[in-house]
C-alpha cells in the first residue's frame, strides 16, 4: 500500500510521523528546525507554495535561501503556482500545472494549498491512502477565510 502524508502548519502537525512520502504546505519548511532540535525524524518530499511572494504589508512571504537549504538537504521538490522571487533572489522550482488541472478536474476553485496537493496527488493515481496532519483550522479566522 503507497500512503502519502500531507502535511499543513496547525497544530496536529507535531503529530506527523514523517514515515512515508511527505508533501507539505507553504510554511511547512519552517517545522524543519525544531524536529532537529528535538531530535525528531523529518522529511520533505514535495512542498506546496501557493501564496503570492509578498504579504498585503509588502512583505517577502519567504525566505528563498531557507527554502534551497531545505531543497538541497532533503531533496524537496517545491512547486509553486506563481513564480517566487525578489530582485536577483530567484526560488528555483515546479510550475504546478494549474490549467492541466482546472481542464482534468472541472473546475477552477481551488480553496486553499491542501487542495491543490489533493489534486496534484489524485492526479498522479498512485497512492492507496492519504493521511493528514498539520490540516486542522489553526484558529476561528483562518476557518473563516479559507471556508468555501
Amino acid at each position: 500500500m503507497r500512503e502519502l502524508i500531507l502535511l499543513g502548519t496547525a497544530p496536529s502537525r507535531s503529530l506527523c510521523p514523517f514515515d512515508c512520502e511527505t508533501w507539505g504546505v507553504c510554511g511547512v519548511y519552517t517545522i524543519e528546525k525544531i524536529n532537529v532540535i528535538e531530535k525528531k525524524p523529518f522529511r520533505l518530499d514535495k512542498l506546496f507554495i501557493t501564496d503570492t511572494t509578498f504579504s498585503p504589508e509588502g512583505n517577502l512571504h519567504w525566505d528563498i535561501n531557507e527554502l534551497h537549504r531545505i531543497k538541497k538537504k532533503y531533496g524537496t521538490e517545491i512547486i509553486t503556482l506563481n513564480p517566487i522571487g525578489f530582485g536577483r533572489m530567484k526560488l528555483k522550482s515546479t510550475q504546478y500545472p494549474y490549467d492541466d488541472f482546472v481542464e482534468e478536474f472541472q473546475t477552477e476553485y481551488f480553496t486553499d494549498s491542501v487542495t491543490y496537493m489533493i489534486a496534484y496527488a489524485l492526479h498522479l493515481n498512485v497512492y492507496d491512502k492519504f493521511r493528514f496532519y498539520g490540516i486542522d483550522m489553526a484558529s476561528k479566522i483562518e476557518y473563516l477565510t479559507q471556508k468555501g
